[in-house]
Protein backbone atom coordinates (compact mmCIF):
# COMPACT_ATOMS: atom_id res chain seq x y z
CA UNK A 1 0.00 0.00 0.00
CA UNK A 2 0.86 3.19 -0.73
CA UNK A 3 1.97 4.96 2.25
CA UNK A 4 1.15 8.42 3.78
CA UNK A 5 3.25 11.39 2.01
CA UNK A 6 5.89 12.19 4.71
CA UNK A 7 7.32 15.28 5.87
CA UNK A 8 10.03 16.59 4.14
CA UNK A 9 11.68 18.54 6.98
CA UNK A 10 13.45 16.15 8.33
CA UNK A 11 12.02 16.23 11.81
CA UNK A 12 8.65 14.08 11.63
CA UNK A 13 8.01 10.43 9.58
CA UNK A 14 10.56 8.70 8.02
CA UNK A 15 10.09 5.32 6.20
CA UNK A 16 8.48 3.68 9.78
CA UNK A 17 5.67 6.02 9.66
CA UNK A 18 2.16 4.26 7.83
CA UNK A 19 0.07 7.40 8.14
CA UNK A 20 -1.48 5.33 11.25
CA UNK A 21 1.32 5.66 13.49
CA UNK A 22 5.11 4.39 13.60
CA UNK A 23 5.87 0.73 13.06
CA UNK A 24 9.47 -0.04 13.91
CA UNK A 25 12.07 1.97 14.91
CA UNK A 26 10.83 5.41 12.72
CA UNK A 27 13.95 7.32 14.00
CA UNK A 28 16.63 5.02 12.17
CA UNK A 29 17.36 7.36 9.43
CA UNK A 30 16.65 10.39 10.92
CA UNK A 31 19.27 13.39 10.04
CA UNK A 32 19.03 16.70 11.44
CA UNK A 33 21.26 18.06 8.96
CA UNK A 34 18.75 19.84 6.36
CA UNK A 35 19.59 21.39 2.91
CA UNK A 36 20.70 25.08 3.36
CA UNK A 37 18.24 26.26 0.85
CA UNK A 38 15.49 25.12 1.47
CA UNK A 39 15.64 23.86 4.93
CA UNK A 40 12.67 21.09 4.54
CA UNK A 41 14.38 18.09 2.78
CA UNK A 42 17.54 16.32 4.22
CA UNK A 43 21.41 17.44 2.35
CA UNK A 44 21.73 15.04 -0.33
CA UNK A 45 25.97 13.88 0.22
CA UNK A 46 25.41 11.15 -2.20
CA UNK A 47 27.51 12.56 -5.02
CA UNK A 48 29.48 15.25 -2.88
CA UNK A 49 30.24 14.50 1.09
CA UNK A 50 30.77 18.00 1.42
CA UNK A 51 27.48 19.20 0.14
CA UNK A 52 25.02 21.50 1.79
CA UNK A 53 22.14 20.95 -0.69
CA UNK A 54 19.24 18.44 -1.07
CA UNK A 55 18.74 16.92 -4.12
CA UNK A 56 15.77 18.61 -5.45
CA UNK A 57 17.33 21.79 -4.79
CA UNK A 58 20.05 21.51 -6.05
CA UNK A 59 18.59 20.30 -9.43
CA UNK A 60 16.23 23.12 -9.25
CA UNK A 61 19.64 25.71 -9.31
CA UNK A 62 21.97 24.29 -11.83
CA UNK A 63 19.55 23.02 -14.08
CA UNK A 64 18.80 27.01 -16.03
CA UNK A 65 17.66 26.79 -19.43
CA UNK A 66 20.00 29.96 -21.48
CA UNK A 67 21.62 28.35 -22.62
CA UNK A 68 21.49 24.53 -21.62
CA UNK A 69 24.68 24.11 -20.62
CA UNK A 70 27.10 26.48 -19.98
CA UNK A 71 24.76 29.40 -18.35
CA UNK A 72 23.73 26.63 -15.98
CA UNK A 73 26.74 25.27 -14.99
CA UNK A 74 27.98 28.74 -14.09
CA UNK A 75 25.06 30.23 -12.29
CA UNK A 76 24.68 26.31 -10.42
CA UNK A 77 28.67 26.88 -8.96
CA UNK A 78 28.08 30.42 -8.28
CA UNK A 79 24.42 29.81 -6.14
CA UNK A 80 26.59 26.90 -4.43
CA UNK A 81 29.35 29.32 -3.74
CA UNK A 82 27.42 31.89 -2.23
CA UNK A 83 24.40 29.85 -0.33
CA UNK A 84 25.84 29.88 3.17
CA UNK A 85 25.49 34.07 2.90
CA UNK A 86 21.60 34.26 1.78
CA UNK A 87 20.25 34.53 5.10
CA UNK A 88 23.05 36.89 6.13
CA UNK A 89 23.07 38.79 3.19
CA UNK A 90 19.14 38.99 3.18
CA UNK A 91 19.14 41.13 6.43
CA UNK A 92 22.47 42.93 5.18
CA UNK A 93 20.74 43.57 2.01
CA UNK A 94 17.98 45.84 4.48
CA UNK A 95 21.19 48.14 5.35
CA UNK A 96 22.32 48.71 1.97
CA UNK A 97 19.39 49.43 -0.35
CA UNK A 98 19.13 52.44 -1.02
CA UNK A 99 16.25 54.22 -1.11
CA UNK A 100 15.32 57.03 -4.12
CA UNK A 101 12.55 59.48 -3.88
CA UNK A 102 11.37 62.77 -5.89
CA UNK A 103 11.35 64.59 -2.57
CA UNK A 104 14.51 66.58 -2.03
CA UNK A 105 14.23 65.72 1.56
CA UNK A 106 15.76 62.07 1.16
CA UNK A 107 18.56 63.16 -1.26
CA UNK A 108 20.90 62.18 1.09
CA UNK A 109 19.92 58.63 0.86
CA UNK A 110 22.10 59.01 -2.54
CA UNK A 111 25.15 56.63 -2.53
CA UNK A 112 28.00 58.01 -4.09
CA UNK A 113 27.76 55.00 -6.99
CA UNK A 114 24.25 56.73 -8.06
CA UNK A 115 26.41 60.36 -8.63
CA UNK A 116 28.79 58.35 -10.80
CA UNK A 117 27.97 58.45 -14.69
CA UNK A 118 27.12 54.95 -14.94
CA UNK A 119 26.19 54.46 -11.11
CA UNK A 120 23.13 53.15 -9.03
CA UNK A 121 20.15 52.48 -11.22
CA UNK A 122 17.17 54.20 -10.07
CA UNK A 123 13.02 54.18 -10.31
CA UNK A 124 12.49 57.36 -11.02
CA UNK A 125 8.74 56.61 -12.15
CA UNK A 126 5.97 53.47 -12.06
CA UNK A 127 7.30 52.37 -15.85
CA UNK A 128 9.70 49.81 -14.81
CA UNK A 129 7.63 48.30 -11.87
CA UNK A 130 4.53 47.77 -14.19
CA UNK A 131 7.47 46.17 -16.24
CA UNK A 132 8.05 43.31 -13.32
CA UNK A 133 4.20 43.04 -12.52
CA UNK A 134 3.65 41.78 -16.09
CA UNK A 135 6.91 39.32 -15.43
CA UNK A 136 4.79 38.08 -12.34
CA UNK A 137 1.58 37.90 -14.27
CA UNK A 138 3.32 35.99 -16.61
CA UNK A 139 4.41 32.89 -14.30
CA UNK A 140 0.87 32.84 -12.98
CA UNK A 141 -0.33 32.19 -16.53
CA UNK A 142 1.94 29.57 -17.11
CA UNK A 143 1.96 27.90 -13.84
CA UNK A 144 6.13 27.19 -14.41
CA UNK A 145 7.03 28.99 -11.39
CA UNK A 146 10.83 26.99 -10.90
CA UNK A 147 11.90 27.44 -14.30
CA UNK A 148 10.78 31.27 -14.72
CA UNK A 149 12.74 31.99 -11.61
CA UNK A 150 16.10 29.93 -12.90
CA UNK A 151 15.83 31.75 -16.55
CA UNK A 152 15.30 35.38 -14.30
CA UNK A 153 18.46 34.19 -12.96
CA UNK A 154 20.58 33.15 -15.30
CA UNK A 155 19.48 36.58 -17.63
CA UNK A 156 20.66 38.45 -14.36
CA UNK A 157 23.98 36.92 -14.72
CA UNK A 158 24.56 38.59 -17.84
CA UNK A 159 22.53 41.61 -16.93
CA UNK A 160 22.80 42.61 -12.96
CA UNK A 161 21.45 46.06 -13.38
CA UNK A 162 18.47 44.78 -14.89
CA UNK A 163 16.16 45.93 -12.25
CA UNK A 164 13.12 44.68 -14.01
CA UNK A 165 14.20 41.21 -13.69
CA UNK A 166 15.66 41.38 -10.49
CA UNK A 167 11.96 43.24 -9.12
CA UNK A 168 10.07 40.71 -10.65
CA UNK A 169 11.71 37.56 -9.32
CA UNK A 170 11.80 38.44 -5.73
CA UNK A 171 7.91 39.31 -6.01
CA UNK A 172 7.62 35.69 -7.69
CA UNK A 173 9.72 34.10 -4.65
CA UNK A 174 7.41 35.77 -2.49
CA UNK A 175 4.34 35.29 -4.05
CA UNK A 176 5.15 31.35 -4.16
CA UNK A 177 7.15 31.03 -1.01
CA UNK A 178 10.65 30.55 -1.92
CA UNK A 179 12.62 32.94 0.18
CA UNK A 180 15.59 31.87 -0.30
CA UNK A 181 15.21 32.72 -4.51
CA UNK A 182 14.42 36.38 -2.61
CA UNK A 183 16.99 36.27 -0.34
CA UNK A 184 19.50 35.41 -3.23
CA UNK A 185 18.19 38.07 -5.73
CA UNK A 186 17.76 40.93 -2.75
CA UNK A 187 21.59 40.14 -1.91
CA UNK A 188 23.20 39.77 -5.46
CA UNK A 189 20.93 42.48 -7.67
CA UNK A 190 19.47 44.48 -5.33
CA UNK A 191 21.62 45.39 -2.65
CA UNK A 192 23.90 49.11 -3.21
CA UNK A 193 21.13 50.36 -6.16
CA UNK A 194 18.83 53.24 -5.63
CA UNK A 195 15.23 52.04 -5.57
CA UNK A 196 11.52 54.25 -5.12
CA UNK A 197 10.25 54.31 -1.31
CA UNK A 198 7.31 51.85 -2.14
CA UNK A 199 10.15 49.18 -3.57
CA UNK A 200 12.59 49.98 -0.53
CA UNK A 201 9.38 49.66 1.61
CA UNK A 202 8.30 45.64 -0.25
CA UNK A 203 12.21 44.68 -0.45
CA UNK A 204 12.55 45.36 3.37
CA UNK A 205 8.93 44.36 4.19
CA UNK A 206 9.70 41.15 2.62
CA UNK A 207 13.18 40.98 4.38
CA UNK A 208 11.25 40.90 7.29
CA UNK A 209 8.65 37.97 6.39
CA UNK A 210 12.25 35.73 5.81
CA UNK A 211 14.14 36.32 8.64
CA UNK A 212 10.65 35.49 10.37
CA UNK A 213 11.08 31.94 8.31
CA UNK A 214 14.78 31.76 9.56
CA UNK A 215 14.48 32.51 13.35
CA UNK A 216 11.86 29.74 12.75
CA UNK A 217 14.02 27.07 10.94
CA UNK A 218 16.67 27.99 14.01
CA UNK A 219 13.89 27.10 16.61
CA UNK A 220 12.83 23.69 15.28
CA UNK A 221 16.16 22.83 14.39
CA UNK A 222 17.76 23.56 18.19
CA UNK A 223 14.83 21.77 19.63
CA UNK A 224 14.96 18.71 17.20
CA UNK A 225 18.74 18.94 17.93
CA UNK A 226 18.16 18.15 21.64
CA UNK A 227 15.72 15.34 21.12
CA UNK A 228 17.75 13.87 18.57
CA UNK A 229 20.23 13.08 21.39
CA UNK A 230 17.69 12.01 23.85
CA UNK A 231 17.06 9.17 20.81
CA UNK A 232 20.69 8.58 19.94
CA UNK A 233 20.91 7.86 23.69
CA UNK A 234 17.72 5.43 24.02
CA UNK A 235 18.88 3.34 20.94
CA UNK A 236 22.34 2.10 22.99
CA UNK A 237 20.14 1.78 25.76
CA UNK A 238 19.53 -2.36 26.57
CA UNK A 239 15.64 -2.07 26.37
CA UNK A 240 13.59 -3.85 25.25
CA UNK A 241 11.96 -2.99 21.84
CA UNK A 242 8.58 -2.60 23.29
CA UNK A 243 9.65 0.16 25.59
CA UNK A 244 12.33 1.23 23.62
CA UNK A 245 8.89 2.13 20.90
CA UNK A 246 7.07 3.85 23.61
CA UNK A 247 10.28 5.59 24.69
CA UNK A 248 10.29 6.75 20.94
CA UNK A 249 6.64 8.02 20.69
CA UNK A 250 7.05 10.07 23.57
CA UNK A 251 10.01 11.46 22.64
CA UNK A 252 8.55 12.98 19.20
CA UNK A 253 5.54 13.80 21.44
CA UNK A 254 7.50 15.87 23.51
CA UNK A 255 8.86 17.81 20.83
CA UNK A 256 5.45 18.08 18.78
CA UNK A 257 4.17 19.79 22.13
CA UNK A 258 6.98 22.17 22.78
CA UNK A 259 6.54 23.38 19.02
CA UNK A 260 3.02 23.44 19.41
CA UNK A 261 3.52 26.64 21.98
CA UNK A 262 4.91 28.85 19.80
CA UNK A 263 1.51 28.73 17.52
CA UNK A 264 0.26 32.44 17.91
CA UNK A 265 3.56 34.14 18.43
CA UNK A 266 3.74 36.43 15.65
CA UNK A 267 7.43 36.51 15.17
CA UNK A 268 7.84 32.83 14.21
CA UNK A 269 6.22 31.93 10.61
CA UNK A 270 3.08 29.95 11.87
CA UNK A 271 2.96 27.85 8.29
CA UNK A 272 6.31 26.30 9.13
CA UNK A 273 5.27 25.79 12.42
CA UNK A 274 2.19 24.10 11.55
CA UNK A 275 3.38 22.13 8.82
CA UNK A 276 6.36 20.35 11.30
CA UNK A 277 3.37 19.76 13.43
CA UNK A 278 2.12 17.60 11.31
CA UNK A 279 5.14 15.93 10.47
CA UNK A 280 5.59 14.77 13.92
CA UNK A 281 2.08 14.04 14.64
CA UNK A 282 1.09 10.71 15.43
CA UNK A 283 -2.95 11.10 14.56
CA UNK A 284 -3.87 11.00 10.79
CA UNK A 285 -6.93 13.15 11.54
CA UNK A 286 -4.72 15.68 13.65
CA UNK A 287 -1.98 15.92 10.68
CA UNK A 288 -4.84 16.70 8.25
CA UNK A 289 -6.12 19.76 10.78
CA UNK A 290 -2.00 20.60 11.13
CA UNK A 291 -1.78 20.66 7.08
CA UNK A 292 -4.99 22.65 6.94
CA UNK A 293 -3.76 25.25 9.03
CA UNK A 294 -0.58 25.49 7.50
CA UNK A 295 -2.20 26.47 4.19
CA UNK A 296 -4.28 28.73 6.15
CA UNK A 297 -1.45 30.88 7.07
CA UNK A 298 0.33 30.25 3.47
CA UNK A 299 -1.80 29.53 0.66
CA UNK A 300 1.01 28.36 -1.64
CA UNK A 301 2.63 25.77 0.79
CA UNK A 302 2.33 23.36 -1.88
CA UNK A 303 3.86 20.24 -0.08
CA UNK A 304 1.73 20.37 2.76
CA UNK A 305 -1.06 20.80 0.00
CA UNK A 306 0.46 17.36 -1.82
CA UNK A 307 0.22 15.69 1.49
CA UNK A 308 -3.13 17.08 2.46
CA UNK A 309 -4.25 15.73 -0.82
CA UNK A 310 -2.84 12.21 -0.40
CA UNK A 311 -4.59 12.03 3.28
CA UNK A 312 -7.95 12.22 1.64
CA UNK A 313 -7.08 10.32 -0.89
CA UNK A 314 -6.11 7.28 1.10
CA UNK A 315 -9.53 8.21 3.13
CA UNK A 316 -11.82 7.21 -0.10
CA UNK A 317 -12.52 10.74 -0.61
CA UNK A 318 -11.26 11.55 -4.09
CA UNK A 319 -13.14 14.04 -4.67
CA UNK A 320 -11.47 16.27 -2.01
CA UNK A 321 -8.11 14.95 -2.89
CA UNK A 322 -8.86 15.89 -6.66
CA UNK A 323 -9.94 19.21 -5.67
CA UNK A 324 -6.77 20.37 -3.59
CA UNK A 325 -3.94 18.27 -5.60
CA UNK A 326 -5.44 20.17 -8.90
CA UNK A 327 -5.65 23.53 -7.33
CA UNK A 328 -2.20 23.73 -6.08
CA UNK A 329 -1.35 21.92 -9.86
CA UNK A 330 -3.13 24.61 -11.70
CA UNK A 331 -0.97 27.37 -9.58
CA UNK A 332 2.92 25.60 -9.78
CA UNK A 333 3.02 22.72 -12.12
CA UNK A 334 6.88 22.14 -11.08
CA UNK A 335 5.95 20.17 -7.55
CA UNK A 336 7.05 16.62 -7.61
CA UNK A 337 4.62 15.52 -4.63
CA UNK A 338 1.87 17.28 -6.06
CA UNK A 339 2.55 15.85 -9.41
CA UNK A 340 2.83 12.66 -7.84
CA UNK A 341 0.00 13.30 -5.72
CA UNK A 342 -2.07 13.41 -9.02
CA UNK A 343 -0.93 10.55 -10.42
CA UNK A 344 -1.83 8.08 -7.77
CA UNK A 345 -5.35 9.97 -7.91
CA UNK A 346 -5.82 8.79 -11.75
CA UNK A 347 -4.61 5.66 -10.92
CA UNK A 348 -7.03 5.14 -7.80
CA UNK A 349 -9.98 5.78 -10.47
CA UNK A 350 -9.17 3.95 -13.35
CA UNK A 351 -7.44 6.89 -15.07
CA UNK A 352 -4.26 4.75 -15.53
CA UNK A 353 -2.82 6.52 -18.92
CA UNK A 354 -3.16 10.05 -17.26
CA UNK A 355 -1.60 8.37 -13.88
CA UNK A 356 1.74 7.17 -16.01
CA UNK A 357 1.91 10.29 -17.37
CA UNK A 358 1.73 12.01 -14.28
CA UNK A 359 4.04 9.54 -12.28
CA UNK A 360 6.81 9.73 -15.33
CA UNK A 361 6.90 13.33 -14.73
CA UNK A 362 7.14 13.37 -11.44
CA UNK A 363 9.95 10.45 -12.15
CA UNK A 364 11.89 13.00 -14.61
CA UNK A 365 11.78 15.61 -12.12
CA UNK A 366 12.86 14.08 -8.82
CA UNK A 367 12.68 10.23 -8.57
CA UNK A 368 14.78 10.11 -5.39
CA UNK A 369 11.52 11.89 -4.24
CA UNK A 370 8.96 10.39 -1.98
CA UNK A 371 7.38 7.40 -2.94
CA UNK A 372 8.39 8.74 -6.44
CA UNK A 373 9.41 5.37 -7.70
CA UNK A 374 7.03 3.16 -6.10
CA UNK A 375 4.17 5.78 -8.16
CA UNK A 376 5.93 5.35 -11.26
CA UNK A 377 6.35 1.60 -11.17
CA UNK A 378 3.04 1.06 -9.54
CA UNK A 379 1.83 2.98 -13.22
CA UNK A 380 4.00 1.08 -15.12
CA UNK A 381 2.48 -2.32 -14.09
CA UNK A 382 -0.79 -1.43 -13.99
CA UNK A 383 -0.26 -0.37 -17.99
CA UNK A 384 0.83 -3.55 -18.67
CA UNK A 385 4.12 -2.47 -19.20
CA UNK A 386 6.10 -5.34 -16.94
CA UNK A 387 9.30 -5.82 -18.78
CA UNK A 388 10.13 -2.10 -18.42
CA UNK A 389 9.02 -2.41 -14.50
CA UNK A 390 10.59 -5.14 -13.99
CA UNK A 391 14.07 -3.73 -15.40
CA UNK A 392 13.48 -0.69 -13.22
CA UNK A 393 12.38 -2.82 -10.21
CA UNK A 394 15.91 -4.37 -10.85
CA UNK A 395 18.01 -0.98 -10.73
CA UNK A 396 16.09 0.54 -7.59
CA UNK A 397 16.78 -2.77 -5.54
CA UNK A 398 20.40 -3.00 -6.56
CA UNK A 399 21.01 0.76 -5.02
CA UNK A 400 19.62 -0.84 -1.86
CA UNK A 401 16.06 0.97 -2.40
CA UNK A 402 13.17 -1.18 0.11
CA UNK A 403 10.19 -1.35 -1.45
CA UNK A 404 7.06 -2.35 1.09
CA UNK A 405 5.57 -5.55 1.36
CA UNK A 406 1.95 -3.89 -0.48
CA UNK A 407 4.09 -2.91 -3.46
CA UNK A 408 5.40 -6.41 -3.73
CA UNK A 409 2.14 -7.86 -2.97
CA UNK A 410 0.98 -5.32 -6.23
CA UNK A 411 3.39 -6.91 -8.24
CA UNK A 412 2.61 -10.49 -7.55
CA UNK A 413 -1.36 -9.40 -8.77
CA UNK A 414 -2.44 -10.14 -4.70
CA UNK A 415 -3.84 -6.32 -4.38
CA UNK A 416 -5.57 -3.91 -6.76
CA UNK A 417 -5.00 -0.46 -7.06
CA UNK A 418 -7.81 0.75 -4.91
CA UNK A 419 -6.43 -1.23 -2.20
CA UNK A 420 -3.14 -0.07 -2.69
CA UNK A 421 -4.31 3.34 -2.55
CA UNK A 422 -6.84 3.60 -0.57
CA UNK A 423 -7.76 2.79 3.50
CA UNK A 424 -4.92 0.77 5.94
Amino acid sequence: MDEQTTSQSGYGQQEGYSGYGYEGNPFEQMDQDLCKRCHRRKIDRSENPESILCRDCRQELIKLKIPPVITGVSIGVAILVLISIIIIGAGYARLIIGRYSDDTENEDTYSEEADSEDGGYSFTNDIDMQASEVLVQGVADTGLVVTSMDRMLSSLEEDPDNMVTAIALVEIAMKYSYYDYAAYTIDNYLAGKNVSDDVYDRMTGYIDIMNKYYDTYDLINESWAYYSELITALDSDELEEEVKEEEYLKLIKDFHDEIETYLGDESYDQAFLYYQLAGSCQDDEERIEHLKDCIAADGNYFDAKAQLGVSYRRQGDLEEARAILEEAYAVNKEVYSVIRGLATLELTEGNLTQGLEYAKAAYDMYPEGTYVVDTYLIALMANGQMEEAQALIGEWEAQEYEFDDDFYAFQRGEMTLEEYYIGE
